[in-house]
């Protein structure tokens, strides 16, 4: 999804990986899990990826929290959209 390898991201933050406005997304949609632990429904945002350019992606997640909240686990599911986004947008235009 990043087009980074695995070694290439291991123990970086968002700011260290996206752009500014990617990472304070990101950030955003970390202290929205936070607040409410669990995101049923998938968020669907553009971000742009450093190595791919801008993505429409979709994510859940889901927050597994330590005793008394201290600490915490995000595990997102990210599913790249951007061809859905491309392939929708001409037969919208056409009608």
């Amino acid at each position: 999804m990043i087009g980074m390898s695995r070694a290439e991201i291991m123990g970086k933050t968002p700011r260290e990986l996206f752009p500014e406005s990617a990472a304070e997304l990101i950030e955003r949609r970390d202290r929205q899990l936070l607040e409410r632990k669990q995101q049923l429904e998938a968020i669907v945002d553009t971000v742009d990826n450093p190595v791919k350019g801008r993505r429409t992606i979709a994510v859940r997640r889901l927050q597994i929290g330590g005793p008394e909240r201290k600490s915490h686990l995000f595990v997102s599911m990210v599913e790249d959209r951007t061809d859905q986004t491309d392939v929708a947008a001409p037969t919208e235009a056409a009608e």
